[in-house]
């Protein structure tokens, strides 16, 4: 039997976010339906872009309804109950409905994974202490937590924590989500469109100007910026888009997209010309780069600032610059032929890796060494094999595993390390960094070689399971002749290179790196 695709899951808030800019005036009959014109577009485009996921598509007053409804009939069976929704636009009709009986509480994550109201909103102590002074008798009622989606549960988790922290601890009865893992469907957890699989789950808000990772926030809460999670702001990484060759044809589709709809809500919504001191007035955060550097005012329109996106994203598909692999390019270790082979940071990783399986497995060093030898044998490697065993992201493995100080390990790089910063400060060469390592070791080995601010673009061995996967990627971001591609591996960083017409350059210590100023 054929394996079914991972679900890649596009919601949408996008009527409900032109309604807060717009104030008391209710939004044409005509521009609702460019918004649902404008998700359908979204969702083709995605379709088309996402070879490795099936795509599932629920427009906003879809959600809408099917939480009305069942929330609804939770508050009406039993008087007992409230309901708290985690959404700022959903169940306003409930909200009318049950004014004593509905509460709705501001959180969101940043970039860093911080818990935090959303932009404009009372902090959270403000907002359990208004809770408190608008239901007294909570304790003796259950709660109904509603979100748009439980997946991990997390954000649900984090909610009644920080009602907890603030004195009120909630009796919840139900919570209750639109889209969500089955394995939450159970007598506490009520998921109306259940998804098994996923592959991701993007609101369309996030890529937009009005959308993404919240970066940070004001002291007054009132104004903050946020990554959203297209090129040119971001890699893509909010949306598992890094990876996609896709990624800068998908960006132009939907950064066109929005463009037309802002100019179809300040033509017959009458709003010209919108700009981003209205839509800060609105709550929403500014956008800002990761990637490049876009310049913005709160003064600027919209439609202006998104051109000048579109300019960006045009003149980076022309850049040059260079491929790097990092260990046995950008320094040597003490290994077989100065590699990981044979090495103290391979015997590191091993005797950590062992360590993690017997705490994992309470079992024997031999036991442990055994399944650590047949994780070596896994074609993408001992991470893949033991983050499967252990039900955990190879993120998280190698976190733990590769939790290893670079500074006595690291040789022969101070050359190679001058000649990268060199080349950093030329704003006309990209580098990019293409390594097996995981981002945990890269992250101290950069900083360890002074470089750490040197590469505009990083890829690390969790994000893929060969290098030929990246080639092929960035050989559809960019033009490969006007990149070159620099290792000390002929399997791995030259003959994939050449076969996507890449550029390359092998080395045999990374004292050769000095040449490339002169390529």
């Amino acid at each position: 039997m054929k394996e079914s695709l991972p679900t890649y899951v596009v919601t949408e808030d996008t009527k409900g976010i032109f309604e807060k800019v717009n104030g008391s005036k209710p939004l044409s009959k005509d521009f609702l339906r460019v918004c649902d014109d404008y998700f359908n577009a979204i969702q083709r485009t995605i379709v088309c872009g996402m070879i490795e996921a099936e795509t599932r598509g629920y427009p906003e007053s879809e959600i809408n309804a099917g939480l009305s409804e069942t929330v609804r009939k939770e508050l009406s069976e039993d008087s007992e109950s409230y309901c708290i929704c985690l959404d700022r636009y959903l169940l306003k009709s409930l909200e009318k409905q049950f004014p004593d009986r509905f509460f709705r509480f501001s959180i969101t994550r940043t970039l860093q994974g911080k818990k935090v109201p959303r932009v404009g909103d009372p902090s959270f102590e403000a907002q359990v202490n208004d809770f408190k002074k608008r239901y007294p008798d909570f304790a003796s009622k259950q709660a109904v937590i509603v979100d748009d989606g439980i997946f991990s549960g997390g954000t649900v988790r984090d909610a009644v924590e920080l009602f907890r922290t603030f004195d009120v601890a909630l009796s919840v009865k139900r919570r209750i989500g639109f889209i969500g893992a089955s394995t939450f469907n159970t007598d506490g957890t009520r998921i109306l469109e259940p998804t098994n699989n996923l592959y991701d789950w993007v609101d369309i808000r996030d890529f937009s100007p009005l959308g993404g990772k919240t970066s940070a926030i004001n002291r007054n809460n009132r104004v903050a910026t946020s990554v959203p999670y297209l090129y040119p702001w971001s890699y893509g990484e909010g949306a598992s888009f890094k990876t996609s060759p896709n990624l800068f044809t998908m960006s132009e589709i939907i950064i066109r997209e929005y463009k037309t709809l802002v100019e179809t809500f300040e033509k017959q919504e009458g709003r010209t010309p919108l700009r981003f001191r209205e839509l800060v007035d609105a709550g929403f955060a500014l956008p800002v780069s990761v990637a490049t550097r876009i310049p913005i005012s709160i003064n600027d329109r919209v439609v202006d600032y998104l051109d000048r996106c579109l300019e960006t994203l045009n003149k980076e598909q022309k850049r040059s610059g260079f491929i790097l692999d990092m260990d046995g390019t950008l320094y040597l270790l003490d290994g077989n032929r100065n590699g990981f082979t044979g090495s103290s940071l391979e015997k590191m990783v091993c005797e950590n890796a062992v360590s993690f399986i017997i705490k994992n497995e309470s079992c024997s060093q031999a036991r442990a060494t055994e399944i650590y030898r047949e994780g070596i044998n896994d074609p993408i490697g001992v991470s893949n094999y033991l983050s499967k065993r252990y039900g955990i992201s190879r993120r998280e493995y190698f976190d733990i595993v590769w939790d290893i100080d670079p500074e006595p390990i690291l040789q022969q790089y101070e050359q190679s390390a001058e000649t990268i910063r060199a080349l950093s400060n030329n704003s006309d060469t990209k580098l990019i960094l293409l390594t097996s390592a995981p981002s945990s070791w890269v992250s101290r080995v950069l900083k360890t070689l002074g470089i750490d601010r040197s590469f505009e673009l990083i890829f690390t061995g969790e994000e893929y399971g060969s290098k030929d996967e990246i080639f092929k990627t960035l050989s559809q971001w960019y033009v490969p002749s006007n990149f070159t591609s620099i290792g000390d591996q002929i399997k791995t960083d030259i003959l994939p290179a050449q076969q996507y017409g890449f550029n390359t350059f092998l080395v045999t210590s990374p004292d050769d790196l000095t040449k490339l100023t002169y390529i």
